[in-house]
């Protein structure tokens, strides 16, 4: 997964920081909103049946960095849609088979 910038089509390799994002937008677009720049990654817990909209509100409930990953134990991934998340989560968790058992975490 690359980042691309919607406005001026610049690449970000996949391991690129939050912050070099954020920044980016402050250089060159300053003004504009995150989601005006870049798709938010869709990350999926399944172990808390949890779907969060972009890496910081992820980082932010599990308590972790985003250098450092998330935690190992719990099959955390990242996708490009909301919809991939979703169906990630009914594939790892037996019990769940439908959307309104996931809970939906936006993006701050």
């Amino acid at each position: 997964m690359t980042y691309q910038c919607k406005v001026c089509k610049q690449t970000f390799l996949c391991t690129a920081a939050l912050e070099l994002l954020e920044q980016h937008i402050e250089n060159k677009h300053a003004g504009k909103k995150y989601e005006e720049c870049f798709n938010y990654a869709y990350v999926a817990a399944p172990n808390q049946a949890t779907v969060y909209q972009g890496a910081k509100a992820a980082h932010a409930a599990f308590g972790t960095e985003p250098k450092k990953g998330y935690p190992k134990d719990q099959d955390i991934e990242e996708f490009d849609s909301k919809e991939e998340a979703y169906e990630y989560i009914k594939e790892k968790v037996d019990y769940i088979n439908d959307d309104e058992s996931i809970t939906y975490v936006e993006a701050a």
